[in-house]
C-alpha cells in the first residue's frame, strides 16, 4: 500500500482543524492550551485510507504567526499540501506566508479548499476565488487544484477526499536507500518508557531493528512502534510513527534528531545550497545570521554568498550555511530560511553538498546547471576523484538522470570520465574498480604534475626505460593508489608490471589535443551567454589551444570573458533592432532581451562601446553608426 504525508496550511481560523475532523473524523487538538483557546499551536496528526491503496497521514499545522516554526516542520516533511481559505477573509498574512513556503519546497501537488461559504456572500466568495487565482499565477507548483467546501454538502469533502487520491497516485517516493526517520518529538509512556515521534522519510523500519539517534550517536533499539496508534510490524516511507525505545531517556531526544539504522551517518555544520528568493521582499546581507529549517530541524546559521552578484528578491544563487552546531542534513532537502529578528520569509530552496570545508567563492556559472548536475558537480569537486557506482547510490538518481549529468558535466570541462567506454555509457554497467569520474581541474592538475615527475626522472636517470608506480605514487601521495593506475592508463601512458614505461609515455597527446580541442569548440559555439576565460583555461594546453586551434571561434570582449562569434552578432542584432523603434538603451532592457546577469550585460555593452557601436550617456547608451565587429 502506498504512504504519502500531507500537510496542513493557512491563515489561523480559517479552518484547517475543522476541515480534517470532517476528512478524517479525527479532531487533532491535543493540549489543553489549544482547547481552551480553541487553535491550534502544535502540530496536530490524523490519518484517513483511500479506497483501500493509500494510506495519507496528515499533519495540522498551527495557522497563528507565533507558531511558525511548528508550521514550517509540518510541510516540510509533507508530499503534499491543503491551502485552507475562509471565503469570508480571502487571502490574508499567513495564507500568503504559508503559501510562498510550499513554493519554496519541492511540493508539487496543492489543494486549496475554501472554506466557509455557508457565512460568506457571493462577493465575498468571487472575491476570493480571485486573489486564489493571483496566487496560483505566481506559483511553480506544478499541480493546483481549488475546491469549494460546503459541510452542509457531505459531495465537497467526498469531492476533497478523491482529489487528494488522485494527486496521491502520481506523487513519486524519495529514492534514498537508507532508512531515515525525521524525529519531532520525545515524550513517556507509563509502563512504556521513552516514545519518540516524527515521519519515516525514506526505506523501513521493522520491530527490534538496532538503530542511532544522531547527532548524539545514541545506540537502542525498537521495542514497538504505531502508526497512528495502531500497532505496526515494519512501517514504510511516509508513514507517521511513534515509536518505543525504552532504553534511551526522552530528555536526550529533541525536535531535529535523525534516527536511522545506519550506523554510518555523518553530522555536520556546513551546508551548501541552492537558494530561490522569488516572491520574498527582503534582500539578504552576505555573513548574515538566519534561522535554517531543513526536515524537522531548526538551527541558526551564517549565510555566504558563494557568487560575485548580490542577493536580491527574485533571484537564485549558491550559498554556505555555517551552522551553529552538527546537525544531520540530507542532500536535496529542502530548506527554508527566516530573518532572525523578524522571523520573516527570507528564502527557501534545496541543500546540493554536505561539507567539512569552507568555502567564500565559486568559480563557475550555476545558471548552465540544473539540481542534479549542482549536486554531482559539488561532489566530484568535494571528493576530487571517486567511483562512479559509489557516487551513483550516494545520491540515488534513476540512471538516465545519471547518465545524463555525467554527459553534460564532461562535456562542458567539469569532469573527465575515466576507463568509461561508448559501451559501459549505453548500457550503465558500471564496474567498481576501473569506472572512475575526476574533477576536470584535478585531474589537469595530476596530469601536469605526472609530466613533471617524469621529466624530472628521465632527466636524473637517463638510462631507464621505466618508472616504478610506487615512485610516482610517493609524490603524489594525495591520490588513491587505484585511482592515479586508471589515470595514468586513460592518460595514454604504458603501464606493465607497476611500472610506467617511459618510450611509449606521449602515445596519446595528439589524440588527447584533438578532444580537448573539440570540447573547448563545442563549449565555445553552445554557449548561450560569454565565457569566463578562467572556467576554460585552467592549464597551457588549453591556452594553447584556445589561442592558436580556435582563435577563429570567439571575440574576446573584456580580460576576462570571451564570446562565440555567433552570439556577439545576435547581440549586435539585439541592439539595432531595439533602436529601429528606441533612442535609448539602458543595461534593464539589454537584460531583459537577453537573459544575461547584470554583470555580464555591462560586460557585453561596454565591449559595444570600445567597437564604437554604442556609446554610453550616465545610465544610458545611444546608437553609432560608424562601428563595426
Amino acid at each position: 500500500m502506498k504512504n504519502i504525508i500531507l500537510s496542513t496550511a493557512g491563515h489561523i481560523d480559517h479552518g484547517k482543524t475543522r476541515l480534517i475532523e470532517e476528512l478524517t473524523g479525527k479532531n487533532t487538538m491535543h493540549h489543553k492550551e489549544e482547547k481552551l483557546r480553541n487553535i491550534t499551536i502544535d502540530l496536530g496528526y490524523a490519518d484517513i485510507t483511500l479506497k483501500s491503496e493509500i494510506n495519507v497521514s496528515i499533519i495540522d499545522v498551527p495557522g497563528h504567526k507565533d507558531y511558525l516554526k511548528n508550521t514550517i516542520c509540518g510541510i516540510l516533511n509533507s508530499n503534499m499540501s491543503i491551502l485552507v481559505i475562509s471565503a469570508i477573509d480571502g487571502v490574508c498574512k499567513q495564507t500568503i506566508q504559508h503559501f510562498n513556503i510550499i513554493n519554496l519546497t519541492s511540493i508539487n501537488y496543492l489543494i486549496i479548499a475554501v472554506t466557509k461559504i455557508d457565512l460568506a456572500s457571493e462577493a465575498q466568495i468571487q472575491d476570493t476565488l480571485n486573489q486564489i487565482n493571483e496566487l496560483i499565477n505566481s506559483s511553480n507548483i506544478q499541480n493546483i487544484s481549488t475546491l469549494i467546501i460546503d459541510y452542509e454538502n457531505k459531495e465537497s469533502i467526498k469531492k476533497l477526499s478523491e482529489k487528494i487520491y488522485e494527486l496521491a497516485k502520481d506523487i513519486n517516493q524519495k529514492n534514498i536507500s537508507k532508512n531515515i526517520f525525521k524525529i519531532d518529538n520525545s515524550f513517556t509512556v507509563k509502563g512504556y518508557g521513552t516514545v519518540i515521534s516524527g515521519n519515516l522519510i525514506s526505506g523501513s523500519l521493522t520491530k527490534n531493528d538496532e538503530i542511532t539517534i544522531y547527532p548524539q550517536n545514541l545506540k537502542s533499539k525498537i521495542k514497538n512502534m504505531q502508526s497512528h496508534s495502531k500497532t505496526v510490524e515494519t512501517a514504510y516511507a511516509n508513514t507517521r510513527l511513534a515509536i518505543n525505545i525504552p532504553s534511551i531517556k526522552k530528555e536526550d531526544v529533541f525536535r531535529g534528531n535523525v534516527l536511522s539504522t545506519s550506523s554510518n551517518l555523518q553530522p555536520s555544520n556546513i551546508i551548501n545550497a541552492l537558494i530561490y528568493t522569488d516572491n520574498i521582499s527582503k534582500n539578504i546581507k552576505n555573513h548574515e545570521f538566519v534561522k535554517l529549517y531543513t526536515g524537522t530541524t531548526s538551527i541558526t546559521a551564517k549565510i555566504i554568498n558563494l557568487q560575485d552578484k548580490l542577493i536580491y528578491p527574485n533571484s537564485k544563487l549558491l550559498v554556505q550555511l555555517r551552522l551553529k552546531d552538527n546537525i544531520i542534513p540530507f542532500i536535496s532537502d529542502d530548506i527554508i530560511l527566516l530573518d532572525t529578528s523578524s522571523n520573516e520569509i527570507i528564502s527557501g530552496g534545496k541543500i546540493i553538498n554536505v561539507s567539512n570545508h569552507k568555502k567564500n567563492k565559486i568559480d563557475f556559472d550555476i545558471s548552465i546547471f540544473d539540481i542534479d548536475e549542482l549536486i554531482f558537480l559539488f561532489a566530484i569537486k568535494e571528493k576530487k576523484i571517486t567511483d562512479i557506482s559509489t557516487l551513483k547510490n550516494i545520491y540515488n538518481i534513476n540512471c538516465d538522470q545519471f547518465l545524463n549529468c555525467l554527459k553534460k558535466l564532461e562535456k562542458t570541462n567539469f569532469i573527465k570520465l575515466i576507463s568509461f567506454d561508448n559501451h559501459t555509457q549505453n548500457n550503465l554497467k558500471y564496474n567498481k574498480n576501473s569506472k572512475y569520474v575526476a574533477d576536470y581541474d584535478f585531474y589537469i592538475k595530476i596530469y601536469e604534475k605526472i609530466k613533471i615527475i617524469i621529466k624530472d626522472f628521465s632527466q636524473k636517470f637517463i638510462y631507464k626505460k621505466s618508472i616504478n608506480l610506487n615512485i610516482l605514487h610517493s609524490k603524489l601521495n594525495f591520490v588513491d593508489k587505484k585511482y592515479l593506475l586508471s589515470m595514468l592508463i586513460d592518460m595514454g601512458y604504458n603501464i606493465q608490471s607497476d611500472c610506467l614505461i617511459l618510450d611509449n609515455k606521449n602515445s596519446n597527446k595528439v589524440s588527447e589535443m584533438k578532444k580537448l580541442s573539440d570540447n573547448l569548440e563545442i563549449l565555445i559555439e553552445s554557449s548561450e551567454a560569454p565565457i569566463k576565460l578562467k572556467n576554460i583555461t585552467s592549464d597551457e594546453l588549453s591556452k594553447e589551444i584556445l589561442h592558436n586551434n580556435l582563435k577563429d571561434k570567439f571575440v574576446k570582449i573584456s580580460d576576462d570573458y570571451i564570446c562565440s562569434k555567433k552570439m556577439l552578432n545576435n547581440y549586435k542584432n539585439i541592439i539595432f533592432n531595439h533602436f529601429e523603434t528606441n533612442k535609448t538603451l539602458d543595461i534593464s532592457e539589454f537584460k531583459a532581451y537577453t537573459n544575461l546577469s547584470r554583470k555580464l550585460s555591462v560586460t557585453v555593452l561596454e565591449y559595444f562601446d570600445l567597437q564604437k557601436i554604442t556609446k554610453r550617456f550616465e545610465n544610458y547608451r545611444i546608437k553609432l553608426y560608424n562601428g563595426k565587429l
